[in-house]
């Protein structure tokens, strides 16, 4: 198992990033600038700033945290991004700027690319001291078939109006069970689980799980 390097995602597919996630998702803004609360919030892993810019957008005062030097530049060529401020850093365990925050969201896997159970409780950690009290952690992520997690590394191929790529990715697609006990070492309670950012309520054997954590106190 190759060594876990927190930029290594980003640097394979920041020239590409915003084929792999052309659409932001309907309700997908609406909902986070719900539990916002008016923020401040923070995107883990940034990216080129696809959900950032429109709830900035949406009024929310945003902050992001990405690893990839590669990414930062591909967010800083997105036009609009002036006044979302970008930390670089790995969210699991560098400081996450100034808090506390209204609301603190992972998306599309994000945390799965943390590919160690401890890098994942570390994050958890690293969240709950970083969240306001009431204030919420989101996190959008594909999960596996339940079984204990290994990490993966996968090789994805993607064809592309400029071209075929592809990027390897390491991922640990931990089991809900094992997410929830985590967060709950952290301080943080679940109170939503969606299949949708309709806010459909997420049944057992669902692909994708939205989860809203609470800080406690």
């Amino acid at each position: 198992m190759p060594a876990f390097d927190p930029a290594s995602y980003g640097d394979c597919t920041a020239a590409f990033y915003d084929q792999l996630y052309p659409v932001v998702e309907t309700g997908l803004v609406t909902t986070l600038a719900e539990l916002a609360q008016g923020g401040p919030a923070l995107d883990l892993g940034i990216g080129t700033g696809r959900v950032a810019v429109p709830l900035r957008r949406a009024g929310v005062p945003v902050v992001g945290i990405e690893a990839s030097s590669s990414m930062i530049a591909a967010f800083h060529s997105r036009p609009c991004t002036q006044g979302i401020p970008v930390i670089r850093g790995d969210f699991a365990t560098d400081p996450l700027g100034d808090s506390p925050y209204r609301l603190i969201y992972a998306l599309v896997s994000t945390f799965f690319l943390l590919p160690t159970e401890l890098l994942q409780q570390a994050c958890f950690h690293n969240v709950a001291r970083h969240l306001a009290p009431g204030g919420h952690f989101v996190s959008e992520a594909f999960l596996n078939d339940g079984s204990f997690p290994v990490p993966e590394v996968t090789e994805v191929p993607i064809t592309t109006p400029s071209g075929v790529f592809s990027y390897r990715v390491m991922t640990l697609s931990t089991p809900l069970v094992l997410i929830d006990e985590m967060a709950c070492r952290s301080g943080l309670r679940l109170v939503e689980r969606w299949s949708h950012w309709s806010r459909k309520p997420y049944q057992a054997g669902q692909p994708r799980h939205i989860s809203v954590y609470a800080r406690e106190g």
